[in-house]
């Protein structure tokens, strides 16, 4: 699966796949909460690829298993903003878009990093 795959809830917003990962055998992908658990949603809701926005047919590939509760407000009150859906397709068949990792690396604690979703980018550090 790429990473910068662009996913969202069913009824609402689209943003970008983070990453995979597996536990006893079963595929999860992390996003952000605004993106595939927007307020509203409900555990169990479906997740697709490619999201609302891109105006492309999209396909259910997961279902919404644990986000954090988003709470509005000025100066962004959330310190997290991330869920994570079962995914319920080979995360190897999702394609969209591709992209060139031959210069990605391992990350280290204290790394810099730069995030870039496909409507906004910021930096940070790997803790």
């Amino acid at each position: 699966m790429n990473i910068d795959l662009s996913i969202g809830h069913e009824k609402g917003p689209t943003g970008t796949a983070t990453f995979v990962f597996v536990v006893d055998a079963k595929p999860y992908v992390v996003s952000c909460a605004h993106v595939i658990a927007p307020s509203g949603c409900s555990i169990g809701d479906a997740v697709i690829a490619p999201g609302l926005r891109d105006r492309l047919e999209p396909r259910k590939i997961g279902l919404l298993e644990f986000f954090i509760k988003l709470d509005s407000g000025a100066n962004f009150p959330n310190k997290f903003d991330f869920a994570i859906a079962q995914l319920i397709v080979d995360p190897l068949s999702l394609k969209y878009p591709k992209i060139d990792l031959t210069d990605s690396a391992l990350p280290f604690r204290d790394d810099s990093v730069t995030f870039k979703g496909r409507s906004s980018s910021s930096q940070g550090q790997i803790i």
